[in-house]
């Protein structure tokens, strides 16, 4: 509102002038395309590598499900080998 009580015109609208710029900030836009990004990057992963669980889960928990999801086969590679090992002598 200004001094006088009227409400303040919209953003982008320009006195005497009858088409608004309709064209966004670009800081508004970069933070659309950064969530964008970090919701492609969590649905790619998800569908793709992790095959996600179907579980409502927080973020962390999310992010957990992620890791031990690619740590497991790491982990059960490393002990076949430490048993190929132990056999081979």
């Amino acid at each position: 509102m200004d001094r006088a009580g009227n409400p303040a015109p919209p953003r982008g609208w320009h006195p005497g002038s009858h088409h608004p710029d309709l064209t966004p900030r670009p800081e508004d836009v970069a933070a659309t395309y950064r969530q964008l990004r970090k919701e492609a990057a969590r649905v790619v992963m998800n569908s793709v590598i992790f095959r996600a669980s179907g579980q409502n889960l927080t973020p962390v928990g999310t992010y957990v499900e992620m890791a031990s999801r690619f740590f497991e086969p790491v982990l059960l590679a490393l002990a076949v080998l430490a048993v190929r090992a132990r056999v081979k002598r």
